[in-house]
């Protein structure tokens, strides 16, 4: 090891070396006095010298008179300051992701905030990577305290031909609440913001009526259904929300995760009861979904939730009214 650093020194210096010896030549052809060469580029092929090798050389001879590369000074640790570090553990401890402690500890100091990549690189160093299954709990608490503070809504793509002599595309709209995962759907003819104003009304209303909560927190992802960029008051679902007092929150573009919940549901109901299904109306698809809805709410176990029902959980979560 010690001799192939050895070596490698002697190779540079020599290098140095010989890049020096043509400086004065370089000098020469800058004045026009050479006696062979025009220009600098002539000279640095003639001698087998790369130009940037040249001039990098050249300019450290010129201002320090040495063509050696000084010692660096001592590497300084980039370390996170030890208040927000400690800010961090605080909220991994709650159960918060690296991407939600970043939007938290950047609404208090924007200057000191730490990235994703490093707020994991803290957690991993404290033991904090993995979430225990009572942080996972107490995330799911803190955040979403009660039942309507936050319902996830999607569309989604009904599989051509479900419905017997209907040869369009079919959609579904959904709304899942975050803290009891109680659900509900409604069908839609298309996927226009009209369609999804009056499916949204649906959904909410059947959300209050049977389980005795307001929404008052929608999250959605971008789509032209749910979301207008200049006005919200010219586009249905937007106003509809709006005429509610009901918060709008979206997703980050290309982060389905986001909506995490209302993706699992629509894979669990298409396993359920979708997948390689016909029906002879839109109202026995109706029909089937509402029995479907009430087995998943009351009578279906649900993991996340202590192996309690949405219903159950729902008795004893407090719940916006």
């Amino acid at each position: 090891m010690l001799q192939t650093q050895l070596k490698d020194n002697t190779v540079n210096r020599a290098y140095v070396r010989q890049i020096q010896n043509i400086a004065s030549e370089y000098d020469l052809v800058k004045a026009h006095k050479h006696p062979h060469f025009k220009f600098a580029q002539d000279l640095f092929k003639a001698r087998g010298v790369p130009r940037q090798s040249f001039y990098k050389v050249y300019k450290r001879l010129e201002i320090t008179g040495t063509p050696m590369p000084g010692k660096r000074g001592p590497k300084r640790p980039h370390r996170t300051h030890p208040l927000i570090e400690c800010r961090v553990i605080r909220a991994r401890e709650q159960g918060l992701s690296r991407y939600e402690i970043n939007s938290e500890v950047l609404r208090l100091s924007k200057r000191l905030t730490p990235s994703p990549a490093t707020v994991y690189n803290i957690c991993h160093r404290h033991g904090l990577n993995r979430l225990r299954p009572a942080q996972k709990r107490a995330k799911r608490m803190i955040i979403k305290e009660k039942a309507g503070d936050l319902v996830h809504f999607d569309t989604y793509h009904l599989p051509r031909g479900i419905v017997n002599g209907i040869d369009k595309k079919l959609y579904l709209i959904g709304g899942i609440d975050d803290a009891t995962r109680l659900a509900w759907v409604d069908v839609m003819e298309d996927a226009t913001a009209l369609s999804a104003m009056f499916g949204g009304m649906t959904v909410m209303r059947m959300l209050q009526e049977q389980y005795k909560f307001r929404p008052v927190g929608v999250m959605t992802d971008n789509g032209a259904e749910f979301k207008n960029k200049t006005n919200p008051w010219k586009h249905p679902f937007e106003r509809l929300l709006l005429m509610m007092e009901c918060k709008h929150y979206y997703t980050k573009p290309y982060r389905p995760q986001s909506n995490g919940k209302i993706e699992r549901f629509w894979r669990t109901l298409y396993e359920d009861i979708l997948e390689e299904a016909e029906f002879e109306t839109i109202d026995k698809l109706k029909e089937e979904l509402y029995g479907y809805l009430l087995y998943y709410n009351e009578h279906r176990p649900h993991q996340s939730l202590d192996n309690k029902t949405p219903a159950q959980f729902n008795q004893i979560c407090p719940r916006n009214t």
